[in-house]
C-alpha cells in the first residue's frame, strides 16, 4: 500500500512539474515530502527484514534526500523556488515514477 501511495506522490511531484512549477509550489513541497518520508521508511522495512533491499543505499540515498528537503529546500521559500531545486525534483521524481512500478 506504502509504494502504491509513493508512487502516486511523486507522479503527482512529476505532473505539477511539467503543467507549472511556479503554481504549484507548494502542493510539490507537500507531494515531494510526503514520497520521501515513505521511501525513507522503506529503509526501515529493509532494516527489519520486511522487504529485501540494500540498506546502505538507502540510508545513503533517502536519507541524505531527507536532509536536503527538510533542512535547505522547504525551510528556504527562495531555495525552493530556485531552478535548482525543480531540477532536484524533476530527477528525484523521475526515478522513483520509475522505480516504483517494480514494487507494485
Amino acid at each position: 500500500a506504502s509504494n502504491s501511495i509513493s508512487f502516486m506522490c511523486w507522479g503527482a511531484v512529476l505532473v505539477l512539474l511539467i503543467i507549472g512549477p511556479a503554481t504549484n509550489q507548494s502542493l510539490i513541497l507537500t507531494f515531494a515530502a510526503a514520497g520521501e518520508i515513505l521511501c525513507a521508511l522503506e529503509v526501515l522495512q529493509i532494516i527489519f527484514g520486511i522487504i529485501p533491499g540494500r540498506l546502505l543505499l538507502g540510508v545513503a540515498l533517502h536519507y541524505t534526500r531527507v536532509l536536503l528537503l527538510f533542512s535547505l529546500i522547504i525551510p528556504h521559500s527562495e531555495v525552493a523556488a530556485s531552478i535548482g531545486a525543480k531540477v532536484i525534483f524533476i530527477a528525484w521524481s523521475v526515478t522513483e515514477v520509475c522505480r516504483y512500478p517494480f514494487l507494485l
